[in-house]
């Protein structure tokens, strides 16, 4: 039987009460049973910090979603975005998730993919990959771990608005993205995958008369959009209009 690979990105999961939790945890405890992996690009949740002993009680019904799926046999890979700080222990003891703060890169149905989230990738933008890094940082990682969870959210929920509110805003893909794909694909790689930038989309970079795919994965907000390996074949879709 052909097995299936599911790639999505940017959620920005808040509430379960919200529609893009609900229809997301809807998609994901429906997948059909040919699906062999799960990629997760980033941005998943609006905020996540991997505490220690405890998960933000926002997030219990989503996470006993992947937890279900593992348990059925589905591989998780879970790269982080700039909502998630650290992804902690959680991923790591009870969903065996193939983890990455930054990157992937993996050999899947005859293709080598390069998977990122992708809001390092424009190295054009010295001030936020100089943020990124400092709130990232182990100081500040340790810093959160002191702080009550709930106080956390409320500031988080504060930056998210503006980060977000820049990456919906990008009317196309940064050009010097383009030119640093394509010293990706010099590294041996033949197809890119990255999220961020909220806008589904297929575009190709061109090398030695070679095109080579890169697919945006647009988000779970607006466009409720997902991409699709099945055979070697790539497909990128949308969760139909209720």
């Amino acid at each position: 039987m052909l097995m299936k690979s599911i790639f999505l990105a940017d959620a920005h999961l808040k509430y379960p009460t919200d529609e893009n939790y609900r229809r997301l945890n809807s998609f994901l405890q429906n997948l059909p049973e040919d699906v062999e992996n799960l990629f997760i690009l980033g941005d998943f949740f609006d905020f996540w910090f991997g505490y220690r002993e405890v998960v933000l009680s926002v997030y219990v019904p989503i996470l006993a979603t992947l937890e279900a799926l593992v348990q059925r046999g589905i591989k998780l890979y879970f790269i982080e975005g700039n909502h998630e700080i650290k992804l902690g222990p959680f991923f790591r003891t009870h969903l065996h998730a193939h983890s990455n703060p930054r990157e992937l890169s993996v050999y899947l149905s005859g293709h080598r993919l390069y998977l990122a989230h992708g809001d390092l990738l424009d190295d054009s933008q010295q001030w936020y990959r100089r943020w990124a890094g400092f709130i990232k940082s182990p100081l500040i990682c340790r810093l959160i771990s002191l702080i009550p969870p709930d106080f956390t959210c409320r500031v988080a929920q504060w930056l998210s608005k503006t980060s977000r509110n820049q990456s919906q805003n990008a009317s196309h893909i940064p050009e010097k993205l383009t030119n640093k794909l394509t010293d990706i694909f010099r590294a041996g790689h033949d197809v890119a995958i990255i999220a961020h930038y909220h806008h589904p989309a297929q575009n190709q970079v061109v090398l030695n008369d070679q095109k080579y795919p890169v697919y945006h994965l647009g988000d779970w907000i607006t466009d409720y959009s997902y991409l699709v390996l099945e055979d070697g074949n790539f497909q990128l879709k949308r969760l139909p209009t209720p």
